[in-house]
């Protein structure tokens, strides 16, 4: 009897820990992703419960990619902590569920909304803005949107075709 518990407790555990790990994407460097309706791009590293996203000042275009890249290979990789360096910022979003083929990753962003003067004086109002991100088991696929807003789809695409070329036509 004592064996028969301790194997359903060692099943409970295991399958804990296999429900816990399915919703993780794991990745040794970032990937670059390009919008299928236009020229917007996603940089990420996903790191199991978190995924880094890179941007620069404003949308991330194509031209701001090879620009940045031709200054620097490495420019998305750079390690740093916080949510900026120089102009790179991150915003770091974290797992919030799976649904079929893809592990969804959201970011709360707050903002100031107003306030109100109370007894103990003015209470400013925040307000949180969920972005999301859902990533296909493949890595090949991103849905990005903001909560009830469109989904847009992005794809994955190779870092090498937007680093500079050795001859006359990169120029």
């Amino acid at each position: 009897m004592k064996r028969l518990k301790a194997l359903v407790v060692l099943a409970c555990i295991t399958m804990g820990f296999a429900n816990v790990a399915r919703g993780q994407v794991y990745s040794s460097g970032y990937y670059y992703y390009h919008s299928e309706t236009d020229d917007e791009m996603l940089i990420l590293k996903f790191n199991g419960r978190t995924a880094t996203f890179r941007t620069s000042n404003g949308p991330l275009s194509e031209s701001i990619v090879r620009s940045n890249l031709k200054r620097d290979p490495n420019y998305y990789e750079q390690d740093f902590s916080g949510g900026y360096k120089g102009s790179l910022f991150q915003d770091i979003y974290e797992y919030y569920s799976t649904k079929g083929d893809y592990t969804i990753y959201r970011y709360g962003s707050k903002s100031w909304a107003g306030g109100q003067m109370t007894l103990m004086g003015y209470q400013p109002t925040y307000v949180t803005t969920w972005y999301y991100i859902a990533v296909s088991s493949n890595k090949e696929t991103i849905l990005q949107w903001i909560e009830d807003g469109s989904k847009r789809r992005f794809v994955k695409v190779d870092k090498s075709f937007y680093l500079p070329k050795d001859d006359f036509f990169d120029e």
